[in-house]
């Protein structure tokens, strides 16, 4: 299991991330042009809920990488760039 970013309502996280907490949309980024204060968030719909993952290192991103691929994956996602420490303090667990 990864890190999560918690403390959110269980839909639109996204939306929620960039209007009160900073973060800012973004396509998939290469790791290297990620700057080292930021993060990367991947947000997935997942019908009930929204999951927001924290891209903390270089397996999560190849994970991320792999997963937007899968053809037979219909559930919309997004990417976002948001301040590493603001989701330091949102996430769980706290590993990156």
């Amino acid at each position: 299991m990864g890190t999560y970013i918690q403390g959110l309502d269980n839909l639109n996280k996204a939306s929620q991330l960039v209007e009160n907490h900073g973060a800012v949309v973004c396509g998939l980024l290469m790791w290297t042009d990620i700057p080292k204060d930021k993060i990367l968030i991947s947000v997935v719909e997942n019908g009930m809920f929204d999951a927001a993952l924290v891209v903390a290192d270089t397996n999560e991103y190849m994970y991320v990488f792999e997963s937007i691929k899968d053809q037979d994956d219909p559930r919309p996602r997004c990417f976002l760039l948001m301040d590493k420490n603001k989701a330091r303090e949102m996430a769980w667990p706290k590993n990156f």
